[in-house]
């Protein structure tokens, strides 16, 4: 027959193990949520938003890396959504001459996240992003312009020579970056080229290249 000291131990040891059931379940739950919210971000903030700044808290809090230089090939899949629809924001642009800013914020992702592919693009992605949030600005402007202050950069995306895009480990714009140093380079060196207004030719297409290549010379 066990004594009651032993009948307090054996209630306190089930106690336990139901406690730590119950963690490993929320846990186990958390981890679930967070996967199916690293795969789609944007479900999460356009349905669920409370859900989704709680789990961007949890996100940051958990991960502190460092800037990492530009992004990892895209997915086939995502590179053509991509794509389509920088094309579809730029043609938009051009057809009633302007965008939102939530839109040109999420122009300025894609071609960040696109790299060189979106090259094609670069010269009206810089006439949107200064005609709708009026960066860079020259002279005394100021030369950042945050977009998500309780976010932490973790990637960097040059987006034009002088232009820099901070974006978020869910590539999301976090700042822009303008050295006024390097953007007074690329208008003098535009100007020498005679490219400045030329959006078909191969030299257009790549001009940011060519001009760190010429400067570095």
């Amino acid at each position: 027959m066990s004594s009651p000291a032993d009948a307090d131990s054996r209630r306190k040891e089930k106690t336990r193990r139901a406690d730590a059931a119950q963690r490993n379940r929320g846990r186990e739950a958390i981890r679930l949520l967070m996967e199916e919210y690293r795969r789609d971000p944007g479900h999460f903030h356009r349905h669920h938003p409370t859900v989704a700044r709680v789990l961007d808290r949890m996100q940051c809090a958990t991960e502190s890396p460092p800037l990492t230089l530009g992004y990892p090939a895209l997915m086939d899949k995502e590179r053509e959504f991509r794509m389509a629809a920088v094309q579809q924001a730029l043609e938009r642009f051009q057809r009633e001459g302007t965008l939102s800013r939530a839109e040109t914020i999420t122009l300025i992702e894609d071609v960040a996240a696109l790299g060189r592919h979106a090259d094609p693009y670069r010269d009206q992605m810089l006439k949107v992003m200064q005609a709708v949030l009026g960066f860079p600005r020259v002279g005394t402007g100021p030369k950042t312009m945050d977009f998500l202050k309780d976010r932490p950069p973790t990637r960097t995306s040059r987006i034009a020579l002088g232009i820099t895009a901070y974006t978020s480990w869910d590539k999301r714009l976090v700042r822009l970056a303008c050295d006024p140093v390097e953007w007074e380079r690329r208008a003098r060196w535009l100007s020498l080229l005679g490219v400045g207004q030329d959006e078909v030719g191969d030299v257009s297409v790549r001009h940011d290249e060519f001009l760190a290549e010429a400067w570095r010379e």
